[in-house]
């Protein structure tokens, strides 16, 4: 956990300004006799802060929080106190609960660097990028280059969160500067070019990323964009090492690492292989977001219908509005003999998204298989509205003109599909089917 090895580090400048401070209130406390009774406490408080340190450099930080936290408890007027708790929550991950303590500190101890820092960091930290970034630009007013690569780090991402990305940039290559280069950061740095579209200064960070680390998040990152230029055959090279054993890449995010590689196999057209992966994705991760979907439409495309519709039913549990799921679910009900449970589903998908064509289709699709041909016809009519140019449409609505009989009209269509499209086999024997 970098953010919590990295403030370890700085500790000690918390543990000088601390302890000297406790140490005065305890004499001044006692100087004053016991008619105020809380010296023993200050005592206390003392001792408490100096197991916390010690926790806290041993990397042990629940117990460093549990005896910061009694620290402020017996002695809530010391702001370093505080700070030290808010702190170590930080690198608990829990900023959210930091930033109560250290509001209290910069409270207690206006335009203190340090104070404003770890403020700002935990507001980064909670996703409060806004927050963030006036506690750090008062911190550095106050300390004109901190020496803390995490108060670069975190400034960095407050900035990109806000959209900054240049100036985020740079006080990542000033953390560089104190750090040498890291896997992390060049990821970090790599994501930001990436969101600038600055396409092959992302890759080239990314793979620094990977030479500098051994994570599989930056091959996942450098994946992605190599997809998206359609080098699919670069992206493979990239992933194969985070699932193959040809590196220890994917230790920490082996669901991620699979659900990228089965996205790459799926682009290159490998079903079979991509279906294999994504499953393997949700056997280390079944709350990873999408992939279910993912895993479905694969299965899907490989005619496995039955195999598909467990996924796509999970898939909805986190997405149901998602038209694309909902339709394509409705189709996998039909094609397996299922229509009048797919209904309901079409239904959702056309009202998810009222302009695609697509859901309307499946659902005539489905009313003709329940033999409900008027309803067919709506539907038909309907989608070709949305989508004119499709001659497949066109020939479904002819289809279901001619199992009502409405032979001329089911003529016109199917001749107008024919001449749209004519690689088509259907419309020609149909047509010769209604001539006999």
């Amino acid at each position: 956990m970098r953010a919590a090895s990295r403030k370890w580090a700085n500790w000690t400048l918390a543990a000088v300004c601390v302890l000297p401070a406790l140490a005065q209130l305890t004499q001044s406390q006692q100087s004053a006799g016991a008619k105020a009774g809380n010296a023993a406490a200050i005592r206390e408080a003392d001792a408490a802060f100096h197991r916390g340190f010690a926790a806290s450099q041993a990397g042990r930080l629940e117990e460093a929080r549990a005896q910061f936290a009694e620290a402020v408890r017996l002695a809530p007027q010391i702001a370093e106190g505080h700070d030290a708790l808010g702190s170590v929550l930080i690198a608990l991950g829990r900023s959210a609960e930091a930033i109560p303590e250290l509001e209290k500190a910069a409270k207690q101890k206006p335009r203190d660097s340090t104070i404003e820092g770890d403020l700002a960091r935990a507001y980064t930290g909670a996703g409060q990028a806004a927050k963030a970034i006036p506690h750090f630009e008062t911190a550095l007013k106050l300390t004109n280059e901190p020496e803390n690569p995490e108060f670069h780090d975190s400034y960095a991402r407050a900035l990109d969160a806000a959209g900054r990305r240049d100036e985020a940039l740079k006080e990542f290559s000033a953390e560089e500067k104190l750090t040498g280069p890291t896997g992390e950061v060049e990821d970090a740095v790599g994501t930001v070019y990436a969101q600038m579209s600055r396409w092959p200064e992302a890759k080239a960070a990314f793979k620094r990323a990977i030479d500098a680390g051994t994570s599989a998040v930056p091959r996942i990152h450098l994946s992605i964009v190599l997809r998206q230029e359609k080098d699919l055959d670069g992206a493979l090279k990239v992933m194969e090492p985070a699932v193959g054993g040809a590196a220890p890449s994917a230790e920490a995010y082996p669901a991620e690492a699979w659900a990228e590689y089965g996205r790459v196999l799926a682009a290159m057209g490998q079903d079979e292989s991509a279906a294999q992966a994504l499953e393997q994705a949700l056997k280390e991760n079944a709350a990873l977001p999408g992939v279910a979907g993912e895993l479905a439409m694969a299965l899907q495309r490989l005619g496995r219908q039955e195999d598909a519709i467990p996924w796509f039913k999970r898939a909805l549990e986190s997405q149901p509005r998602n038209g694309d799921l909902l339709a394509n679910l409705g189709l996998a009900m039909t094609l397996t003999g299922k229509a009048k449970d797919a209904l309901p589903y079409l239904a959702r998908a056309a009202a998810a998204d009222p302009k695609s064509a697509t859901a309307i289709k499946d659902r005539g699709v489905a009313h003709i298989q329940l033999s409900a041909f008027d309803e067919a016809i709506v539907d038909f009519k309907a989608a070709l509205a949305l989508d004119p140019k499709d001659p497949q449409l066109h020939y479904d609505l002819g289809l279901a003109y001619k199992f009502k009989d409405r032979m001329d009209e089911a003529a016109a269509e199917l001749v107008r599909a024919g001449e749209m499209d004519p690689t088509l086999e259907d419309p020609p024997y149909t047509l010769g089917i209604l001539y006999m």
